[in-house]
């Protein structure tokens, strides 16, 4: 198989390796000496709207295959991918838990459960905007508020269970 056709995953979304010649998207990933996929953080706007071949051979780029097709649990706010990946992975890890393995929505996802009337038998009662909400409180906790927060939760909870044992 072509080493260009080939596709690449990250939290199972495709990326496919770019030739020498084209155009480094916004959202891409880098590889270094065939490792694993990194985001670029692109800080100086040197890297994205370029070519691999202004760059070292050892680094390889590959553009998104799927941002023509939205999470089906998006937030409001995924332009901050970009700066913060791991509000990236938290918003991933969620549209993981709340699609089926085809990405797609089939009424037995995490939010289904939660939100349900008979939280043992979703019926769809899920909405386009319960979605956006909880994508983006879920997406906000992997920010450096949301995790200083997790941190704080998880430290009064250390404490709590110290003082009762």
């Amino acid at each position: 198989m072509d080493d260009f056709r080939k596709e690449y995953e990250r939290f199972r979304k495709p990326y496919r390796k770019l030739k020498r010649n084209e155009i480094i998207k916004e959202g891409a990933m880098q590889s270094w000496e065939n490792g694993p996929l990194q985001p670029i953080k692109n800080t100086d706007g040197g890297t994205v709207g370029h070519t691999p071949a202004d760059f070292s051979d050892s680094r390889d780029f590959y553009n998104p295959e799927f941002l023509d097709k939205p999470l089906k649990n998006q937030g409001s706010r995924i332009y901050r991918y970009e700066d913060n990946h791991t509000e990236e992975l938290f918003a991933m890890a969620w549209e993981d838990i709340n699609t089926d393995f085809h990405g797609k929505l089939n009424g037995r996802g995490t939010l289904d459960y939660i939100l349900a009337e008979n939280p043992n038998d979703p019926r769809g009662e899920v909405s386009d905007r319960d979605r956006e909400v909880a994508a983006t409180v879920i997406q906000w906790l992997g920010s450096s508020v949301g995790q200083h927060f997790l941190k704080d939760v998880e430290e009064k909870n250390a404490k709590r269970f110290r003082f009762s044992t």
